[in-house]
């Protein structure tokens, strides 16, 4: 009976050898990359049903057509997705922000060989702030997700069964 050896199968994706901290970093990059995609994919995908709706609202009152309510509510729960993200990335800088300062103190500790537990309480209270916007930013991003979700059904309901 002979042997055969059993070839691994090689991955296509690269390996690289990286240090925690090294790997930690492109993880973060990778992340905050994606979330500007999503941002930028929503604010463009928002806008573009916004100008359809226009674009319907314009047809209809050319032709002095009774324009259908479903238009009109997906328009508004487009131009909703906008601003509810436009508030969702001003709670995010409040976060960095607030992530900042602990940072700052926490650095200026160090060099200068001070006790952290002089600022303990200024720390809780940026990290308190920081939580909150952290939940206020997550809440806005998903309602962000949620009214553009339902904008673009409507036009599509719309277009397919009364238009």
């Amino acid at each position: 009976m002979s042997k055969k050896k059993i070839k691994a199968k090689e991955s296509r994706i690269p390996y690289v050898k990286a240090s925690t901290e090294e790997r930690h970093k492109r993880v973060w990059e990778a992340l905050f990359y994606s979330h500007q995609q999503l941002d930028t994919l929503l604010i463009a995908i928002s806008g573009g049903g916004i100008y359809v709706c226009l674009e319907t609202i314009k047809y209809y009152s050319e032709h002095q057509l009774q324009l259908h309510i479903l238009i009109k509510i997906s328009a508004v729960l487009l131009l909703s997705a906008i601003i509810s993200n436009f508030f969702s990335q001003w709670s995010a800088s409040k976060v960095h922000n607030y992530d900042y300062c602990i940072n700052d103190i926490e650095i200026m500790c160090q060099e200068d060989c001070i006790d952290k537990a002089n600022y303990i309480e200024e720390i809780k209270n940026h990290e308190c702030k920081a939580s909150l916007y952290n939940k206020l930013n997550s809440f806005l991003s998903i309602s962000s997700i949620i009214l553009m979700s339902t904008g673009l059904v409507g036009i599509i309901i719309f277009f397919t069964a009364i238009f």
